[in-house]
């Protein structure tokens, strides 16, 4: 079901201080008079948002993290904002420009003028702990960001709320878009990486497991041979990144067949299991069972 508020609501000083604190930030301003207009709606589990604010710097407030991870997907509408990652990076979206990232992942937001922004958040069962630094793209760089953003424009436009069955095929059409777009911002920022000479054993890995987890012949020790380097090394080297190459490359596996059985007609289990690289559907079976368990 959708929730969408007739028009745009408006929040002034502390009032705007408050929304922001209530979803996980703490705003501060140099401006006598701060105040934003959010446009917001939930759909089934995930939310759509448009923001507009004032000049403002936002530090995420120290939290337990959610017990289910968030995708976020923010893309740059008017102004511009600079982004701080966990990794100590940072990252600025001008005007039509986009991200797709682990909400986690962002520590700082700062805006010196007016900015607006479209925001998608979707909870996951499990994303990987994603140390991959944060990069922007496009929004006229291809069709998936202007679907995104119509889909979210609809949605927010319109009035009556949407029935369980309209929801659900609106949701699963947003998350199939947001996701694709993670995954091949995500492959991009590694296919870079790996073509740099100063490329880690953990880049050209996760280059490689990207590149081979649809095929069920893909293991650790094809992984470990084609780097030249023994499946004991390759462990000690991910277990710094706090993750075995097992566990990431099931988690990849994991990850492309929740996206196959959002298909509508969903294929039969044999046949995602073999898209997604496992060896059988028993063997997805256990994967379905083991990590929604565990989330």
């Amino acid at each position: 079901m959708t929730t969408a508020a007739s028009r745009p609501t408006r929040y002034e000083g502390a009032a705007m201080e408050e929304w922001f604190s209530n979803h996980g930030w703490r705003a501060t301003t140099d401006l006598a008079v701060s105040y934003a207009f959010v446009d917001e709606a939930q759909l089934l589990s995930t939310v759509l948002r448009r923001v507009w604010h004032t000049a403002s710097a936002f530090e995420r407030r120290p939290s337990s993290e959610p017990r289910k991870p968030v995708i976020c997907a923010l893309l740059q509408i008017e102004g511009e904002t600079h982004l701080r990652t966990n990794l100590g990076g940072s990252l600025t979206l001008s005007q039509g420009a986009a991200l797709v990232c682990v909400a986690a992942q962002l520590t700082a937001l700062h805006c010196t003028a007016p900015s607006a922004r479209i925001e998608v958040e979707l909870r996951v069962a499990s994303p990987d702990p994603d140390r991959t630094p944060l990069t922007a793209t496009r929004m006229d760089d291809g069709v998936p960001w202007a679907a995104v953003t119509s889909a979210v424009n609809g949605v927010l436009n319109s009035r009556p709320d949407a029935s369980p069955t309209t929801g659900f095929a609106l949701q699963a059409g947003i998350v199939g878009l947001v996701s694709a777009l993670r995954a091949e911002m995500t492959e991009k920022v590694r296919r870079e990486a790996w073509v740099s000479p100063d490329a880690t054993l953990y880049d050209k890995a996760l280059a490689y497991i990207d590149e081979g987890s649809s095929d069920p012949d893909f293991t650790i020790q094809t992984l470990a041979r084609r780097l030249g380097v023994s499946p004991r090394h390759l462990s000690r080297t991910f277990e710094e990144h706090g993750a075995s190459p097992r566990e990431v490359l099931a988690r990849r596996r994991y990850r492309a067949a929740l996206l196959l059985m959002q298909e509508e007609p969903r294929p039969p289990l044999a046949q995602i299991a073999r898209e997604a690289g496992f060896s059988s559907a028993d063997a997805l079976r256990y994967q379905l069972r083991h990590r929604r368990g565990r989330n």
